[in-house]
């Protein structure tokens, strides 16, 4: 299924957009951009369901099950299958071919409705806002102008807050990451953490300079985050990354990680080789098994380098 999917990132991200209490702040604001939409909602999709993050009216029909509708009942999968879509208007979703057939229309909740979605730094779709009426034609030009302006600039503060948990050299997920998803999600599925740490990389940047040096850290954060699509992929400071997977099969983990030695042995500058530590457990136990593939890539370190140690799942740890 992949790490992504199944700890749901995207939902993770907005748990923290919430905890923050700043889609409060916008909801607030929403209000008074529209103020005769019966219901306007702040909503994302994730693993296929739908789920309303903030609402202008807790007691309304729509709000009740905010969490428990199924992504392809809902308005906003339209604008989720569509990223280069900027705005949906409908002036009566009953008489148009798909939206009449939604439960939400057919049971008279939605009849006018505009969105808009709300996207990231590399232009998917993280969620939308959206504004609805029980009554035909409630929104016109003004509205769906309003809207969709409103919508570009909480879109740009979400990349803003995008920036605070991804490292921009290398494109990917940095330690503030980590910690908010160890924050909000801990349970007893297994997952495998695959360290690296990139050997003698003091050497690039004294050899060649520092642009050399961030040429190679985007290099491998490319590489990694291809090899580990739908995988999380953290750097975690310095010349140092590691992966979350759901992948526990050692022959596909060893792999894997060739896999990445051999492209990042194409690196121009000079090849590049790493050390790699590898262990795994519940995710509750995250600290445990990071230390063990921490010790574990030190001993790859310590024994010559460029190499790989897994460390079997039920190893104690070692003080």
């Amino acid at each position: 299924m992949g790490f992504q999917k199944s700890i749901g990132l995207n939902e993770l991200y907005w748990w923290r957009m919430h905890d923050h209490k700043h889609l409060a702040d916008v909801m607030e604001l929403a209000k008074r951009l529209i103020p005769h939409a019966e219901l306007i909602f702040i909503a994302s999709i994730d693993d296929d369901w739908f789920r309303m993050w903030q609402v202008s009216d807790e007691n309304s029909p729509l709000a009740v099950a905010r969490s428990g509708i199924p992504a392809e009942e809902s308005y906003c999968k339209y604008l989720y299958d569509r990223p280069g879509l900027d705005i949906l208007s409908l002036p009566d979703s009953a008489k148009h071919p798909y939206f009449s057939a939604l439960p939400a229309t057919q049971k008279g909740a939605v009849r006018s409705y505009v969105g808009a979605p709300l996207s990231l730094m590399d232009g998917a779709v993280s969620g939308t806002i959206c504004a609805v009426h029980s009554q035909p034609g409630q929104f016109g030009v003004e509205t769906e102008s309003a809207l969709k302006s409103f919508a570009g600039l909480l879109s740009r503060f979400l990349q803003m807050e995008e920036l605070a948990i991804r490292d921009e050299t290398s494109a990917c997920y940095n330690r503030n990451f980590l910690h908010i998803l160890l924050e909000h999600w801990s349970d007893d599925r297994e997952y495998t953490l695959i360290l690296y740490d990139i050997d003698d990389f003091k050497s690039v940047n004294d050899d060649f300079g520092h642009e050399a040096g961030d040429e190679a850290i985007a290099w491998i954060g490319h590489t990694l985050t291809d090899e580990y699509a739908g995988q999380l992929v953290l750097r975690l400071g310095g010349d140092e990354f590691c992966v979350l997977t759901d992948e526990a099969d050692e022959v596909a983990i060893r792999t894997s990680v060739a896999r990445v030695a051999s492209q990042l042995a194409r690196f121009p500058r000079r090849p590049l080789q790493f050390s790699v530590g590898v262990a795994g457990g519940p995710l509750r136990q995250f600290g445990k098994w990071m230390r063990m593939a921490d010790a574990a890539m030190y001993r790859v370190k310590s024994k010559g380098k460029n190499d790989l140690e897994i460390v079997p799942r039920e190893a104690p740890e070692i003080p």
